[in-house]
């Protein structure tokens, strides 16, 4: 497991502390420890730890009597039993103080004297210049030892996993071995280097010339100031990066590959459930902050964040040390600190995989496993899908088979598509022709770099892929050797010789070469018991199809560092006596004078089963059909084969002191939660309660609206039938008056063109303007064409009028003036419009009858 940096002690070196202060001070160190396993995030292989200090396992606290006995408390005691009571307290106190000065003072001055001891060389402040660029040159350290000159140096680059199997295995005093690193990963790393006497630089390696055995490097606080660092062998163990794939919008993801990028993510997840729950947050909005995509396979990531997000973000505890400490059980106040539990149900997981299952490289039945337990964590797998671009608030994924595109909105995005070179390895990859992976560099089945003479360079771990065979290639020189009796053909005896020689060259292989009677049968097409050159060629070109490169993981860098070691710690006692020791029945004793690192057994790598933690489960694959899935034995299985995997003794007591912790704090929590749970359930029935009254008046008083829109809705579509069939029955009313006016109209012309009729009318329309003017005299003007109807009507009108009015009347028809050809509104058309205006309320009445809903007439 990695781990920070230490935590620097509560209690200092030359500091004096009361007895209050250390109490106080190793309580609250206690509880920060405790509880910041909560808040640690722990991805595929990395668990990030804090140490603590041994003296704090214990803390130092007198208990009162009436705690640890059924005896009364001290101030009830007699005057005897309280003095005797504060003499043993103040007794122990002071005891102790001198104690704990004494020890300071012996030990400061011990300290002081191995520092007087060691005499700092003049050329370590001043070193010589040289190399490409004639830069400084480390010739010596500030910790170097005179006994050191003599030794070969040995240069680590990186600090991992690889690197620290290296240091765990070489002997003390073979090699001045120095160790260049950003920073210590999986333990401080002079404390390992103490034991064989290594040193440490705490820079970044940025190039290395191959010609001169020198390293390039700078510090991170001094980029412009770089400086050489001498080698005789070198090992490049400086890990990977995150391969990106040339993605629009990479920067606005997270990677997991350093302890910052750790930090980062749960600061990013603190922040976002932050805004999740403020008031003004709109729903979209608090989904999307919510919602966490991880893309490619990561999948243990995926169930770590998954169980962060749903348990320990809602029962999450903490030490309260601004409030009162409780001194008396020596525990801290316990604060339950949880975000809203209905955040719980916004929370999404999703994992964008381009294959079709989770786990491909496991045992299929596993990926069944883990995928129906994500299905029934409710976390989003979309398989067969590769990411596009990635936008400032969501991932655009493409399907593979349909070529649909889609968005998924994110709060924050984790890239876990593989490994690749970083900016070191290609460098050096550039630089040697050699070297054609893109993704890590080459190396011989020894470690040994591709393209550096002299054996003296040595890559493993993340950043060194082991080259494959080409098995084809090497055929027919093989051939020629295996075959013995030179017959052109090899018998079991031959092959069987043949496979254990490939198989000690490239133990890459041995996996397909160490069942050599199945395979000798089955390439035997002709069943002679004899294989042909046609026959070991297709041999080989199905070994060749099956053989893959090693995984980049832990395990395999440990093996590799600790075959490294080993072999190193043999070239070391070689160098000195020109043999080998080792047991091996492959090392060519006859050829010494030849390579050393020849004669020494390649690596082989043997797979010990892979392991992946899926939140509250977990799956293990050994290989050849064993697997092993399930829940808290699966868990306990996973932490024991981690723990027993730690490079100290100090980090596995530290994790299992951690992992205890946890469990013991979860309980309390739970507990808690528990309490809280209860006080929230009573609310929520009393709001529940006050909710369903309210909403039944609501509902009733909804559905009395709703009855009297009805009964409204009702009556107005009775009122519109009702008036559709009155203005139904107006319209064929008024149809037949405009009928008869239409009929009044022709029988008034058919009058005009009949001039009997006509003058009978003229006679009438004189007659009605002699009635109106009531004068002796009177003059007519008419049309000129009319003259003679006039004329003729004028007599019987005359002696009408005369008769009813017994009035004389003197009537003249104006021969010289007439009317105009024109038409005036006197008319006789104009006189039958007046009329129906005038009589239309009676007409009406004589067509249809009296109506009693008429108010007015028209």
């Amino acid at each position: 497991m990695f781990s920070s940096q230490n935590i620097k002690s509560g209690i200092k070196r030359g500091h004096i502390l009361s007895y209050s202060n250390v109490l106080l001070h190793l309580e609250q160190k206690t509880f920060r420890k405790g509880l910041s396993t909560n808040s640690n995030f722990k991805s595929q292989n990395l668990v990030f730890r804090a140490s603590r200090p041994v003296f704090s396992r214990s803390v130092l606290r007198i208990p009162k009597r009436h705690e640890t006995s059924g005896a009364a408390p001290i101030n009830s005691l007699p005057v005897g039993n309280k003095k005797t009571a504060k003499f043993r307290l103040l007794t122990v106190v002071g005891t102790s103080l001198v104690g704990s000065v004494i020890l300071l003072i012996l030990d400061y001055r011990r300290n002081l004297v191995e520092a007087e001891k060691h005499e700092i060389k003049e050329l370590i402040s001043c070193g010589p210049t040289g190399g490409p660029k004639n830069l400084p040159i480390a010739q010596h350290l500030t910790d170097e030892k005179d006994f050191e000159a003599d030794k070969p140096r040995l240069l680590i680059l990186g600090s991992g996993w690889g690197a620290v199997s290296v240091l765990k295995e070489l002997e003390k005093d073979q090699y001045y071995v120095t160790v260049v690193s950003p920073q210590s990963l999986l333990e401080p790393i002079r404390s390992i280097l103490k034991r064989i006497h290594g040193h440490f630089i705490e820079a970044k390696a940025i190039d290395v010339d191959f010609e001169n055995n020198l390293v390039e490097v700078k510090r991170s606080d001094a980029p412009d100031k770089c400086f050489y660092v001498p080698y005789d062998k070198l090992i490049i163990a400086v890990g990977s990066q995150s391969i990106t794939h040339g993605i629009e919008g990479i920067e606005h993801c997270h990677f997991l590959k350093t302890i910052n990028d750790a930090r980062k993510l749960r600061r990013t997840i603190m922040n976002n459930f932050e805004k999740a729950s403020l008031p003004s947050t709109t729903p979209e909005e608090r989904k999307r902050l919510l919602s966490f995509v991880v893309c490619g396979g990561g999948v243990e990531f995926a169930g770590e964040l998954y169980d962060f997000l749903t348990e320990d973000l809602f029962r999450y505890v903490s030490c309260d040390f601004s409030s009162k400490l409780v001194l008396v059980s020596n525990m801290t106040l316990l604060t339950l600190i949880q975000f809203p539990i209905v955040l719980r149900k916004e929370v999404r997981v999703s994992i964008i995989q381009s294959q079709d299952h989770i786990l491909n490289t496991y045992d299929e039945r596993i990926s069944k496993f883990v995928e129906k337990k994500f299905s029934r964590d409710k976390i989003n797998l979309i398989t067969n899908a590769r990411v596009s671009k990635i936008k400032e608030d969501c991932v655009v994924y493409k399907y593979q088979k349909t070529g649909e595109e889609k968005e998924l909105p994110y709060g924050l995005v984790l890239w876990s598509t593989g490994i690749a070179m970083n900016p070191l390895t290609r460098m050096i990859s550039e630089k040697i022709p050699e070297q054609k992976n893109t993704r890590a560099l080459v190396t011989d089945a020894r470690l040994r770099l591709k393209g550096v003479p002299n054996s003296t360079v040595y890559a493993l771990g993340d950043c060194a892929t082991i080259e494959n065979p080409n098995l084809v290639k090497q055929l027919v020189q093989f051939f020629i050797d295996a075959d013995e009796d030179e017959s052109g053909y090899l018998d079991y005896k031959e092959f069987k010789a043949l496979a254990l020689k490939i198989a000690n060259r490239y133990p890459i292989t041995y996996s397909h070469l160490k069942k050599a009677s199945e395979l000798f049968r089955k390439y035997d097409k002709d069943k002679n018991d004899e294989l042909d050159l046609q026959e070991l060629k297709e041999m080989f070109q199905d070994i060749d199809k099956k053989l893959t490169s090693l995984p980049a993981t832990a395990q395999v860098a440990h093996q590799q560092g600790k075959y490294l070691g080993k072999k190193l710690n043999k070239l070391a006692l070689a160098e000195k006596t020109k043999i080998i020791q080792t047991n091996k029945a492959d090392v060519d004793h006859k050829n010494l004078s030849l390579d050393l690192d020849d004669a020494y057994p390649p690596f082989h790598y043997a797979h010990l089963g892979s392991l992946a933690y899926i939140g509250n489960a977990a799956v293990a694959d050994f290989g050849m059909g064993w697997t092993w899935m399930g829940g808290l034995t699966a868990v306990y299985l996973w932490k024991s084969v981690y723990l027993s995997e730690q490079v100290s003794f100090r980090t596995r007591a530290l994790l299992a002191l951690d992992w205890t912790k946890v469990e013991f704090i979860k309980q309390e929590a739970k507990e808690k939660a528990r309490e809280i749970q209860l006080k929230a359930d009573e609310e929520f029935n009393i709001e529940k309660a006050k909710l369903v009254r309210q909403e039944s008046i609501n509902i009733e008083a909804t559905f009395q609206r709703k009855i009297k829109q009805a009964e409204v809705e009702k009556k107005i579509e009775q009122s519109n039938l009702i008036n559709k069939s009155r203005l139904r029955v107006l319209q064929e009313r008024q149809q037949k008056l405009e009928n008869l006016f239409t009929d009044s109209r022709a029988a008034l012309k058919d009058i005009s063109e009949d001039k009997t009729s006509y003058q009978d009318l003229l006679k009438n329309l004189i007659l009605e303007g002699l009635f109106r003017l009531m004068d002796e005299n009177v003059n007519i003007v008419a049309r000129k064409s009319d003259i003679d109807l006039i004329n003729a009507a004028i007599k019987d009108a005359s002696n009408d009028y005369t008769n009813q009015s017994k009035l004389p009347i003197n009537i003249q028809v104006d021969s010289k003036e007439h009317l105009p050809d024109s038409r005036i509104n006197n008319t006789l058309e104009e006189r039958l419009s007046l009329a129906q205006e005038e009589l239309l309320p009676e007409i009406r009445i004589l067509l249809f009858g009296h109506s009693p809903n008429r108010k007015f007439f028209n």
